[in-house]
């Protein structure tokens, strides 16, 4: 369980870290900009705090997601079609899909560190868990304030 889900978090947390990417060809507002660069900044934290666990105990292996074909394929499908909708979108219709994508992601990242935090044994490691989950968290409540603002 602590493996699958620290895998699963890995994973979106090395996508989540390229978001910001999105940036420089899309212009909008600076209130989104920084909070997407915030979010690839987190990420990429969370990311190689997660290598640093990896790699002080053995036994925690990022690359266990045993995902069955059939969800491998559907995420796939979502990633490109989410991809796809953002590049074609402009304004106001990018910074609203934009922030949905990054709720989903940020509530999904959070309990996937919750439910790593709640299967590890060490209580440092626990910590890091705990500590991604909140940071996540808290993200995803910027994320949500700014959507509210803009449809305001």
């Amino acid at each position: 369980m602590r493996n699958n889900s620290a895998s699963l978090l890995y994973d979106l947390l090395e996508d989540e870290r390229n978001v910001s990417k999105l940036l420089l060809i899309k212009r909008e507002s600076n209130d989104l900009n920084k909070l997407i660069k915030n979010i690839s900044s987190a990420a990429a934290s969370g990311a190689t705090q997660l290598e640093q666990l990896a790699e002080e105990d053995r036994t925690l292996d990022l690359r266990a997601t045993s995902l069955p074909s059939g969800e491998v394929e559907t995420r796939k499908a979502i990633t490109g079609a989410k991809r796809h909708e953002l590049l074609n979108a402009h304004g106001a219709d990018l910074e609203f899909k934009l922030l949905l994508t990054q709720i989903e992601a940020l509530n999904y990242g959070a309990s996937l560190a919750k439910v790593a935090a709640a299967h590890e044994r060490e209580s440092a490691h626990q910590n890091t868990f705990t500590n991604l989950s909140n940071t996540l968290l808290h993200l995803r409540e910027e994320a949500v304030a700014l959507l509210r603002a803009s449809r305001e």
